[in-house]
C-alpha cells in the first residue's frame, strides 16, 4: 500500500531567547520525546537537565536559582507534589492527548497535550511569568487543530452506543476500557469531570460512568451540572452511573440525591457492570459475555491476579498491559503518599490513599488496598487513624505488591 506524506508547515520560530535564565528538569515518561524537548528548551535559552525521577528533580531545585520548571508526565504526582512543595515548585505535565487546550491545575501546575514546539515553550514561559498565563493558554488553543467531528451514534437502543467514562486513575480507566470492549461497547474517556462535561455537551453519548472523587470537577459536581443543564433545556436525560471505591454508608443515597441513576462500587465485576448497563441501555451488546469473578479464597493478598482476570477476562496480554499501566502510576502515588505520611499532611494522605486503594484493589493487591482504605479516612478524621506505624506498614505493603507485579511482568512473555 502507499501512504502519502505531505511536508509539515514550517513552524514559527519562538521569541528569541524567550527562556533565557530559566532552568528545566525533564523526567522521562511514556511517549515523551525527551531529546526534542531538550533541544527546544536549549534553543529558547533555557538550561536543561534530564533526571530519572521526580524526587531527583525536587532535589536538583535546591541547587538551582529560580525560576525553574519540572517537566514530566504524571498528573496525580504533580498534584500531590504541589500540595507538598507549594507554588515554589512549578510543573508542566506533558500528555499524549488529542491537542486539547493548555489547562491550568493551579498557579504552579499546567497540563499540555504536546503537539508543537511553540505552545510548549510558551507554557514554560507562563509558569515562570515570562508571559501572562492567559497569553500562554490562548496561543496553545490557537495552535491546536480542531477535533474531528464525533461519529454519529446509532439509533437509541442499538448495540454500540457511545459511553462516556470519567475516571482520573489510569489503571481504572484501562480496566473499564477492557471491560466495555468485552461487553461490546464503544467508550470515550475523560481524566476528570471538567473534561467529561465538555465531551457530554457534544450530545454524542448514551450513558455516563463517572468516578465520584476527581480533581478539577468531581462526579457529584459533574452530575449536578448535567442535570441542571438538562432541566433548563428539557428533552432526554442521560443515564448517569456512579463509580466509587467508597462503600460508605449514605454515599449511595447522596449520589442518587444529586441525580445519579445507580451506584457501583469499584472494582466492578463484568457481570455487575453488564447488568447495570442492560438496565439503562436496552438491547445492549454482549449479552451473556460476562463471567463471574474467579474465586479468591486462599489466594495471596499481596497480588491475586484472579481478581484482575475476573474483571477483564483471561487474556494474559491484557493482564500484562494493565499491570504495566498500574506499576508506574502506583509508584508515583506511593512516593507521594510516603512523603505525606512523613510530613503528616492529612489532606494529601486521604486523597492519594483513595486513588491507590481503588487501583490496587482492581489488580488484586488486596493487602495494599486495605492499608490505603484505612489511610484515606484520615482526610476528615484528624489523627485518629494515623498512628506511628502507618508509614512502615504502607511502605512494606507497597514493596511487596511492587515486587509481585515486577516478578509477573518479568516472567510473562510480552
Amino acid at each position: 500500500f502507499e501512504l502519502p506524506l505531505r511536508p509539515a508547515q514550517v513552524q514559527p520560530a519562538p521569541a528569541p531567547r524567550l527562556l533565557q535564565g530559566v532552568y528545566c528538569f525533564i523526567v522521562p515518561g511514556p511517549g515523551m520525546a525527551t531529546a526534542d524537548l531538550s533541544q527546544w528548551l536549549t534553543q529558547a535559552g533555557a538550561g536543561v537537565s534530564e533526571v530519572a525521577t521526580l524526587d531527583e528533580a525536587r532535589a536538583g531545585l535546591c541547587h538551582r536559582p529560580l525560576p525553574a520548571v519540572v517537566v514530566h508526565t504524571e498528573i496525580d504526582a504533580a498534584v500531590a507534589m504541589g500540595k507538598l512543595a507549594g507554588e515554589e515548585l512549578r510543573q508542566l505535565v506533558v500528555r499524549r492527548g488529542r491537542g486539547e487546550s493548555l489547562r491550568s491545575l493551579s498557579p504552579s501546575i499546567m497540563v499540555i497535550d504536546l503537539l508543537r514546539r511553540e505552545p510548549f515553550l510558551r507554557a514554560i514561559a507562563g509558569l515562570v511569568q515570562r508571559l501572562p498565563v492567559d497569553a500562554a493558554v490562548e496561543v496553545a488553543v490557537e495552535a491546536t487543530p480542531p477535533r474531528p467531528a464525533p461519529v454519529a451514534l446509532p439509533r437509541p437502543g442499538a448495540p454500540g452506543q457511545l459511553i462516556l467514562v470519567a475516571e482520573d486513575d489510569a489503571t481504572n480507566r484501562d480496566v473499564l476500557r477492557r471491560q466495555l470492549e468485552l461487553l461490546g461497547h464503544a467508550a470515550e474517556f475523560a481524566e476528570n469531570g471538567l473534561v467529561a462535561l465538555g465531551l457530554w455537551r457534544t450530545g454524542q453519548h448514551a450513558l455516563l460512568l463517572t468516578d465520584l472523587h476527581m480533581p478539577e470537577m468531581d462526579g457529584y459536581a459533574l452530575a449536578r451540572t448535567i442535570r441542571s443543564e438538562e432541566a433548563s433545556r428539557g428533552g432526554r436525560t442521560l443515564p448517569i452511573l456512579a463509580l466509587s471505591a467508597n462503600a460508605l454508608k449514605g454515599e449511595a443515597a447522596r449520589a442518587r440525591a444529586v441525580g445519579f441513576d445507580d451506584y457501583l462500587v469499584k472494582p466492578v465485576s463484568l457481570n455487575v457492570l453488564q447488568d447495570a448497563l442492560c438496565q439503562r441501555l436496552p438491547a445492549t451488546a454482549g449479552d451473556g459475555m460476562a463471567e463471574e469473578a474467579l474465586p479468591t479464597s486462599g489466594a495471596s493478598r499481596v497480588l491475586n491476579l484472579n481478581t484482575l482476570r475476573g474483571l477483564i477476562g483471561d487474556d494474559e496480554s491484557a493482564v500484562r498491559a494493565l499491570l504495566s499501566v498500574f506499576l508506574p502510576s502506583a509508584r508515583a502515588n506511593a512516593f507521594a503518599l510516603s512523603n505525606a505520611l512523613r510530613t503528616g499532611d492529612l489532606a494529601v494522605i486521604g486523597a492519594i490513599a483513595h486513588k491507590l486503594d481503588s487501583s490496587s484493589r482492581s489488580v488484586g493487591a488486596t493487602a495494599l488496598a486495605d492499608i490505603c482504605a484505612r489511610l484515606k479516612s484520615t482526610d476528615g478524621d484528624a489523627h485518629r487513624h494515623l498512628d506511628p506505624g502507618s508509614q512502615t506498614r504502607f511502605d512494606a505493603a507497597f514493596a511487596a505488591a511492587e515486587t509481585a507485579v515486577v516478578a509477573y511482568l518479568e516472567t510473562t512473555p510480552a
